[in-house]
């Protein structure tokens, strides 16, 4: 009796010992595009006025340096951005509006103002007010409108599309 004792305690200590693993979900297959869509609107960060604190870093051809920053949003209305590369030195101020952007260069005393058309070109994307303040609070940069989207599992990663891998296919071999 002891000896099926002593085999149960051993047997149960040598079981109960073992490393926990944590698994990532494994997909097969995507999941339908309208549900991904679903997902990303409901995700949507809403907001009235928004404050936090920045970070970055800057690299050009000629300097690079590290900065950090306050950030202050009113939705759909102004973002500004005081900027300081430490010591609490400020830098700069970022002030952007519906349809220009001005920036105070505390340093060497100046200051410009632009539009998003040129800032469109400089970095060669195109930019909105609604873009920059969705990047920033980390909501989807596209909003989906009623046509048929697809959906596809790349590595990881859902992808959506508005074209099937088919019609990508298609397309790809007649370039």
């Amino acid at each position: 009796m002891n000896k099926i004792l002593l085999l149960l305690v051993l047997f149960l200590g040598l079981a109960s010992c073992r490393s926990s693993k944590i698994t990532e979900p494994f997909y097969t297959k995507a999941a339908k595009a309208s549900d991904l869509i679903d997902s990303i609107e409901a995700s949507h960060f809403e907001f009235d006025w928004f404050s936090g604190k920045v970070a970055g870093k800057y690299k050009d051809e000629s300097q690079s340096f590290s900065f950090k920053g306050t950030l202050k949003i009113k939705k759909d209305s102004i973002i500004w951005m005081s900027i300081s590369p430490g010591l609490g030195l400020e830098l700069g101020r970022i002030l952007l509006d519906k349809d220009s952007l001005y920036f105070m260069n505390r340093f060497d005393k100046t200051y410009f103002t632009s539009s998003y058309s040129d800032l469109s070109e400089k970095v060669n994307s195109p930019l909105t007010y609604q873009s920059i303040q969705d990047l920033l609070m980390g909501n989807s940069l596209r909003t989906f409108d009623k046509k048929k989207y697809y959906s596809d599992l790349e590595d990881t990663f859902f992808k959506i599309c508005s074209v099937s891998e088919k019609q990508l296919k298609k397309m790809e071999r007649s370039r």
